[in-house]
Parts: C-alpha cells; sequence; structure tokens
C-alpha cells in the first residue's frame, strides 16, 4: 500500500484547539477526566477484564499474534499486521509517559503539534514542564487492548492511512482510594507503521479531532464521541 503525506491543519486551528479544549501536549493523561472506578469493581462493560482477556503481563498488554494470515485476505493481513504495530508502539509510550520521559513521548506527537510550538525541542521542553508541574503520578498505566482499526482508501482502492482506537487506563490513589481513570487515543501511521501518533480524544468531537488527524473519520462516526 501506498503512503501519502496527512492534510495540515492551519496553526490557527490548533491554537483553537489548544485554547478550547485545553489539550495538553501528550496523548495519555490529558485535562479531560475519563471513567473513574474503583480498582476492584465488577461490571459487564469492556473495562478491566478486556485487557485481562487479551493478556497482561506486568503493565504491557500482549500484541495480537499474527499467527496464520494464510487465509485473510490482503486487508485482513494488512490490519493484524497494524494491530501489532500499533499496539507495540503503545506498550512503549505509556511506560514513557509513566516514567515521564519527555524525549520519547515527543517522538509520538503529531507533526502538527509539534510545530505549533516551533519545533521538537520546544515541544519536548514544553512536555516537561508539564511533567514536572503535574501533580498526579500514576502507580500504573495501560494503553491498549485496541479497541477498533481502520484504514483510509482513496478513490482508487489504495490505503493512504492507518487509524485506530485504544483505551488508556491509568491506576491512581485518589482520597485513600485506588481509582482507574479511563481515556482513549487515537492513533495514526502514515507510513504503515514506521512512523506511529498517538493524540487523546476522550470528549472529543470527531471535528476537533480531524484537526490533528484529518482522515481518522474511517473509524468514528459524525456525531459519535468516544469517552462519552
Amino acid at each position: 500500500m501506498s503512503s501519502s503525506e496527512n492534510k495540515s491543519p492551519k496553526k490557527s486551528d490548533i491554537k483553537k484547539i489548544f485554547i478550547a479544549f485545553a489539550v495538553v501536549v501528550a496523548a495519555i493523561g490529558g485535562y479531560y477526566s475519563g471513567k473513574w472506578r474503583d480498582e476492584n469493581y465488577t461490571t459487564n462493560e469492556n473495562t478491566e477484564n478486556e485487557v485481562i482477556a487479551n493478556k497482561i503481563i506486568g503493565d504491557t498488554v500482549v500484541p495480537v499474534d499474527l499467527g496464520d494470515t494464510a487465509k485473510m485476505d490482503l486487508m485482513g493481513k494488512d490490519s493484524l499486521r497494524m494491530m501489532q504495530a500499533f499496539q507495540l508502539a503503545a506498550n512503549r509510550y505509556a511506560k514513557a509517559y509513566l516514567a515521564k520521559n519527555a524525549g520519547i513521548c515527543a517522538e509520538y506527537a503529531i507533526p502538527a503539534m509539534v510545530k505549533a510550538y516551533k519545533g521538537e525541542e520546544n515541544y519536548k521542553f514544553k512536555l516537561q514542564q508539564y511533567f514536572q508541574a503535574d501533580p498526579i503520578q500514576p502507580e500504573r498505566i495501560v494503553a491498549g487492548p485496541i479497541d477498533r482499526i481502520g484504514v483510509k482508501l482513496d478513490k482508487e482502492g489504495y490505503g493512504y492511512g492507518w487509524y485506530c482506537i485504544m483505551p488508556v487506563r491509568r491506576y491512581l490513589s485518589q482520597n485513600g482510594r485506588k481509582v482507574v481513570d479511563i481515556q482513549y487515543m487515537a492513533g495514526q501511521t502514515l507510513d504503515e507503521g514506521k512512523k506511529i501518533y498517538f493524540i487523546d480524544i476522550t470528549g472529543m468531537p470527531l471535528g476537533k479531532i480531524q484537526m490533528l488527524m484529518p482522515d481518522i473519520d474511517c473509524i468514528i462516526k459524525p456525531n459519535e464521541v468516544v469517552g462519552q
């Protein structure tokens, strides 16, 4: 499949996102609060039980096994391969965020956001400032498993961007209680997994997300708000 560059949002549009939604410079642990739950809750929703079912070692979700893809069509094989790439990247990103490693976290920042901060070094500096000022230190962060994945196709049927959505669970202690903060982040790759970017999309309408990821409408419905 061929790749192409993403549509670049206007700088003024990016600033509107930062002002209107207080979007933080990282995809995990932004100002949006996800669903809070006691750590020992019981529920039928796809939350902690889903993670356990998808195999977890420590704080790492085990990527999907490529296994035998002989009976799959090309799209099926590519989807499985991209799921693995996204999950591996999310595992690394979550570990870096937990350790407040601005350098590694910056690798997963969407280029438009880095550009808005006038370059990678400035972006990393702002991110480090955010980490230093953030009073919340999760005990664990688990990113995944992938909730949905899709590819944006051109008129000739060629894919030029893969996208995914996954939950991010932050395990915290709050007022003496063990709680889990559930948020959602979207992933994007325009080169079949060589470079992957993530942004927090919890509670954001599609139009705002598209200012940073224009083609994510291939996996999000027009009136859908992920995380609500």
